[in-house]
């Protein structure tokens, strides 16, 4: 059996906490081979800083990623140029998707909690080396830890929200914006339109709650409350039953992420687009 390599457990992260700040849903109807649901597109990209103005500066709209959420009862996918995410919430199953090379890996809580472990060793290994380098190579270290977020092994200190504008225009989409805080700084800027506004139902939006649980065992206890944006965490940050139609991330590098609402479509979805793809190779996560 091959290793995905592409799948190391910091994209998994990564590419999880996406899904989780794009996510909407759709409708629940079991049995049929072809199902109503919601299909969704999002744009997403980083900012650079221009070093006279000190502004953000995003690339031309034409330059930003696409991202394609299909959700339907208890199930969902996510795809992008990176790859894909499928996920039962029924059986508690998901599967890693790499286009590229035409492979997957499956993943259970169990195999989560167990890549979980192997990596708060690894931190565990990687901290003690630190402690006995010299004290310039140590701080060169303990900076590239925290501009990742503290590592795999990190626990993050909790964030907090605070309410901004309201009734602000994203596309055609009003919405209030929550600004999400971790120890007196900004980490992100959420904003959320009501569900009446995007044709949706609040009781659609169950397998994000699933998702995002998976997302927080995946993590050991150490999600990442700014970016888990299921219908619950919404909820307890505005107040409503919403979703956000513009996320922007800021990152302790000084990267910051935007993502947009681009189109939410009412339509079938084949049973297929939940199944792995034909022709693809099981393979292992890396140890």
């Amino acid at each position: 059996m091959k290793t995905l390599s592409a799948f190391s457990p910091f994209r998994i992260m990564t590419t999880l906490a996406l899904a989780g700040a794009l996510i909407l849903a759709g409708s629940f109807h079991d049995g049929a081979a072809v199902r109503a649901g919601t299909v969704i597109t999002a744009l997403t990209t980083s900012a650079r800083t221009d070093a006279g103005t000190g502004k953000r500066v995003y690339p031309p709209r034409d330059r930003w990623k696409t991202i394609t959420i299909y959700l339907d009862g208890n199930k969902m996918r996510m795809d992008s140029s990176d790859g894909g995410v499928i996920y039962h919430a029924g059986s508690g199953v998901m599967y890693m998707l790499s286009p590229r090379n035409k492979q997957y890996s499956e993943m259970t809580e169990a195999s989560m909690k167990q890549m979980m472990q192997r990596a708060d060793k690894a931190m565990e290994r990687m901290r003690r080396q630190m402690a006995a380098m010299p004290p310039a190579r140590r701080k060169m270290m303990e900076q590239m830890m925290k501009n990742q977020g503290g590592g795999m092994g990190a626990k993050k200190p909790k964030v907090t929200y605070r309410a901004g504008k309201r009734g602000l225009r994203v596309g055609k989409w009003r919405c209030d914006v929550f600004y999400g805080y971790r120890q007196g700084k900004k980490v992100s800027e959420n904003c959320i339109a009501r569900m009446r506004q995007l044709g949706l139902r609040t009781r659609d939006l169950s397998v994000l709650n699933n998702f995002a649980n998976m997302m927080k065992t995946m993590a050991g206890g150490r999600g990442d409350e700014g970016m888990s944006l299921s219908p619950d965490a919404i909820r307890a940050m505005a107040g409503f039953s919403g979703f956000p139609v513009q996320t922007l991330v800021f990152e302790q590098s000084g990267k910051t992420f935007k993502t947009v609402l681009h189109r939410i479509e009412q339509k079938s979805i084949p049973a297929s687009v939940f199944q792995v793809p034909k022709g693809y190779t099981k393979t292992s996560m890396g140890r």
